[in-house]
């Protein structure tokens, strides 16, 4: 599925509860300047990204990841940001979303809820 396609369902699912949102920093790199700060809404399996609350209103999502089986999420070994421990999305093509809170207990929760998001359908 293209990305116009999952905007096009993304905004049919109004009715749908959001599991998760919130801002993040991420990176698709980890390179100490690549980092962005991004507000990002989970709902059912997909996790959109905005460039901020306001765009998120709007429904004008940057980018939209379908959570399923074949994606990895988990906490990164190798990349920090500002010394906080990161976590990352592991595409079915092998790119990498880091991600990484304010604090270490938001970073505990957003990876409880995404791996809890990959089984729904």
């Amino acid at each position: 599925m293209n990305q116009k396609q999952l905007i096009e369902i993304w905004n049919n699912l109004s009715e749908v509860e959001i599991s998760k949102e919130g801002k993040l920093h991420f990176s698709n790199s980890g390179g100490a300047f690549s980092w962005k700060k991004r507000y990002f809404i989970l709902k059912s399996n997909l996790l959109a990204i905005f460039q901020d609350k306001s765009h998120a209103k709007e429904s004008n999502a940057k980018e939209i990841i379908v959570l399923h089986s074949s994606i990895l999420i988990g906490y990164s070994n190798s990349i920090s940001y500002y010394k906080k421990k990161v976590f990352q999305i592991t595409r079915t093509d092998q790119s990498i979303l880091y991600l990484c809170s304010d604090s270490q207990k938001e970073n505990e929760d957003w990876v409880h809820t995404l791996r809890n998001a990959r089984k729904k359908k």
